[in-house]
């Protein structure tokens, strides 16, 4: 949120760098490194409140004031927070890669293969295929987790 995507102009970069030294001046409990791993004010509000064991409503009228007035990566500082968190989302980091099984918690329950990355309008979405043959779905990132590993023996020759 406070990091750099890359080829950004440097009005951008001087702007993202203010912000950053703002939530840190803001929440001096935050880490150095949390501001660029921090990616959408979901994760400000859950990191400030964690850092800050402030209660959640405290929390959250915290980093609405501190986000007040702010724009991100072409966002008007009159979108209003929901539509700022949606537009944050897309830059979030994909967890599982293309043609990894991972279980799926929703749909049709079981086990899946992303097929591909798509960027949801509520952040990382997959287009998995159920390996039950049942077919294929889009599906947020947040109903989709680790696949256990399935091990078997080779059978081997003596030699």
């Amino acid at each position: 949120m406070f990091g750099f995507l890359g080829g950004e102009p440097d009005a951008n970069l001087a702007r993202l760098s203010g912000y950053r030294a703002d939530a840190q001046q803001r929440w001096p409990t935050l880490t150095y490194f949390d501001p660029f791993q921090i990616k959408n004010e979901a994760q400000l509000l859950s990191k400030v409140g964690e850092r800050s064991s402030l209660p959640p409503a405290q929390a959250l009228a915290d980093v609405t004031a501190g986000m007040a007035g702010k724009t991100f990566y072409g966002r008007g500082a009159d979108a209003d927070s929901s539509n700022r968190t949606i537009a944050m989302t897309q830059y979030a980091t994909h967890r599982f890669n293309v043609g990894q099984r991972v279980a799926c918690l929703s749909n049709s329950p079981g086990p899946c293969e992303v097929t591909a990355k798509i960027s949801g309008p509520d952040g990382p979405e997959y287009r998995v295929r159920f390996l039950d043959g049942s077919g294929q779905a889009v599906v947020a990132e947040r109903k989709l987790t680790y696949s256990l590993a399935v091990a078997s023996t080779v059978p081997v020759s003596p030699r």
